[in-house]
């Protein structure tokens, strides 16, 4: 019976940090498109509403860096880390 007990903390010992829930990640790729042209960036002129409300609920970087300033190159240093 001990064995059984031991068997059955030792499975909620493993499951239990399983159950946390986990970050919703969304990556956006747009061409031709800078932080300023979005209104959650100060933007005035453009109107931008669900980008706004994804800023104000999530984290919003302010410092970007590609790897290319060609689409391509960047799409892929993304996709495979290099």
């Amino acid at each position: 019976m001990k064995l059984h007990r031991n068997i059955f903390l030792l499975f909620l010992l493993v499951t239990l940090p399983c159950l946390g829930s986990k970050p919703n990640i969304i990556l956006v790729f747009i061409d031709d498109m800078g932080w300023g042209d979005f209104s959650c960036f100060g933007n005035e002129a453009a109107k931008t509403p669900n980008i706004d409300n994804l800023a104000k609920e999530g984290i919003r970087f302010e410092q970007f860096y590609v790897n290319s300033p060609i689409c391509s190159p960047s799409r892929t240093a993304i996709s495979t880390g290099q």
